[in-house]
């Protein structure tokens, strides 16, 4: 629900707002002790410290988040490049006064990816 309109979005999500500083002695208030623990020993959730003290300290969950922040990371840089490309073709076409495929011809685009920025241009 869009808590300014008081209208909900309609988008078939469920959106919760919980205070993370809250620690009250409730499911609520354990879950929130454990999204702020740094030790998994010391979580109160044994599903969820499980979970943590695999990720952080096997050999095997260490390689799978490494993997896993490689990846955000991959794709973050893809997309700073992607728009920084968009940014180029524009002013490359704004500067040079040519067309998109000229402005994509002298950047050396390949084919394959011309429909993708394309539709990322500003109409």
């Amino acid at each position: 629900m869009n808590l300014t309109t008081c209208n909900p979005f309609d988008d078939g999500e469920h959106i919760l707002y919980v205070n993370g500083q809250y620690r009250g002695d409730d499911e609520i208030g354990n879950l929130m002790h454990d999204f702020n623990c740094s030790d998994p020993h010391q979580m109160k959730s044994k599903e969820m410290a499980e979970r943590a003290i695999y990720l952080k300290e096997t050999e095997e969950g260490v390689a799978f988040m490494c993997k896993q922040m490689e990846d955000m990371r991959n794709e973050a840089v893809d997309a700073a490049v992607r728009e920084k490309t968009v940014d180029y073709l524009n002013n490359m076409m704004a500067t040079l006064k040519i067309s998109l495929n000229q402005a994509m011809d002298a950047l050396q685009i390949p084919e394959k990816d011309r429909d993708k920025y394309s539709s990322m241009m500003k109409q």
